[in-house]
C-alpha cells in the first residue's frame, strides 16, 4: 500500500514505477540473452539496443546459401561464437578488404535470420536458431565473462593446425556425440559427454577438462610416418595461479600430447617451470 501511495502522489502509475525499476536492474541480464532471443525480447523491453529498429524490420529478406555460408553456420554451431576478424581470416582472405567483405556477407545473413551480429567493440557473431536448424547443430549462447578466453582457445587452434600443416601433419575429424564428426572439442563438448546418463543437480561439480581436445595426424620425427594422436590444448592466461596451472597438468599426461599456449612470455615461462612442457605465447593475428 505504500508503494502505492508514493507513486500516486508522485502522479504515476504503480505498473509504471515498477516496470522502470525492474527494467534499470535486469538491464545487463536482458542485454546477455539478446544473443539468444535477438530484437523481439529488446522491444518487449523497451531496451535501447543499438540497430534493434533496423534489424527487427530487415529480417525478412531471402539469402540463397553458399558452401561458405553453410561452412560459417556449421562453424558457428560447434563453437557458439565468433568474433569478426577471425571469421574474416578463415573464410574471406581472397578479398582486398577481407574484414568488409566478411561484415557485408554476414549482415546479409543476419537480415536471413541465420545469425546475429552483436554490435561489440569487436563485432561477434552468433548462430540463431534458424541458423542452427539450417546445419543441424545447436544455438546456445555464451557469458560475456567466458568470451575472450574462449576466442584465444579458437584462436590457438588454428594457429596449432597451421605448425601441424608446415610440418606435413593436419587435423583430422573424429566421431563424436549424435553421430557427428568434428575435428576438436571444445571444453564445453567435453564436459557434456560427462554428463551423458549420469542426470545432474544443482551444484554438480566436473573433473577439470582442458580448453581442447583437438584429433590430429602427426608425422613421426623419425620416420616421417603419420600417426592419430588425441592433443590436448590449453590455454593460460595471467590470471591463472600456480594451483590452477598444476590442477590442469595433473590430468594433461592422460593424452597422446599437450599443447599449452600463453597470453605473455612470462605466464608462457610460469607455465612451463610448473608442468615442466613446452609453452609457446599466442600471436595477436587471428
Amino acid at each position: 500500500m505504500s508503494d502505492y501511495l508514493a507513486a500516486r502522489a508522485a502522479g504515476e502509475s504503480l505498473t509504471q514505477r515498477h516496470f522502470a525499476e525492474a527494467n534499470a536492474v535486469n538491464v545487463r541480464t536482458f542485454q546477455w540473452h539478446l544473443q539468444r532471443s535477438g530484437a523481439e525480447v529488446a522491444r518487449h523491453l523497451g531496451l535501447k539496443v543499438e540497430s534493434i529498429a533496423a534489424e527487427g524490420a530487415q529480417r525478412n529478406v531471402r539469402v540463397q546459401l553458399t558452401d561458405r555460408d553453410v561452412a560459417i553456420l556449421t562453424r558457428l554451431g560447434h563453437d557458439r561464437v565468433h568474433d569478426l576478424p577471425f571469421l574474416a581470416s578463415l573464410w574471406f582472405s581472397s578479398s582486398q578488404q577481407p574484414t568488409k567483405s566478411a561484415m557485408t556477407r554476414l549482415r546479409l545473413l543476419e537480415r536471413a535470420g541465420y545469425v546475429n551480429v552483436l554490435s561489440e567493440r569487436v563485432p561477434l557473431v552468433t548462430l540463431t536458431s534458424k541458423g542452427a536448424r539450417k546445419v543441424g547443430g545447436t544455438a546456445r549462447p555464451m557469458h560475456p565473462r567466458h568470451r575472450s578466453h574462449h576466442l584465444a582457445t579458437l584462436r590457438a587452434i588454428e594457429a596449432y593446425r597451421r605448425d601441424l600443416q608446415a610440418i606435413g601433419g593436419r587435423l583430422v575429424e573424429n566421431p563424436i556425440a549424435s553421430g557427428q564428426r568434428a575435428e576438436y572439442l571444445l571444453e564445453y563438448h567435453v564436459q557434456s559427454q560427462e554428463r551423458v546418463g549420469t542426470g545432474t543437480t544443482a551444484g554438480t561439480r566436473y573433473d577439470t577438462s582442458p580448453d581442447a581436445v583437438v584429433f590430429a595426424e602427426v608425422p613421426d620425427p623419425i620416420s616421417g610416418e603419420l600417426r592419430t594422436q588425441c592433443i590436448a590444448l590449453e590455454y593460460f592466461t595471467t590470471a591463472y595461479s600456480d594451483a590452477q596451472i598444476r590442477s590442469k597438468a595433473s590430468f594433461l599426461n592422460t593424452f597422446d600430447a599437450v599443447h599449452q599456449v600463453a597470453d605473455t612470455e612470462a605466464t608462457a615461462r610460469r607455465v612451463s617451470a610448473i608442468t615442466g612442457a613446452p609453452c609457446l605465447v599466442q600471436r595477436r593475428s587471428p
